[in-house]
């Protein structure tokens, strides 16, 4: 999961508890960035979603 630490949408307290539905859960906290962490660092999503799937392999 990456989430936008910014994010006024939906706040940080929402992971809490996801780990209970999620096998293997990582969460990656993006530091100054809003509810579009895809938009507004797309190389730093493109990273952690290589190093998530490199991990899985």
């Amino acid at each position: 999961m990456i989430w936008g630490e910014e994010d006024a949408a939906l706040g940080k307290e929402l992971v809490a508890g996801t780990e209970k539905y999620v096998e293997n859960l990582t969460v990656r906290y993006v530091p100054g960035c809003g509810h579009w962490v895809h938009e507004e660092k797309p190389q730093l999503v493109n990273q952690y979603m290589h190093e998530f799937l490199a991990s899985a392999a």
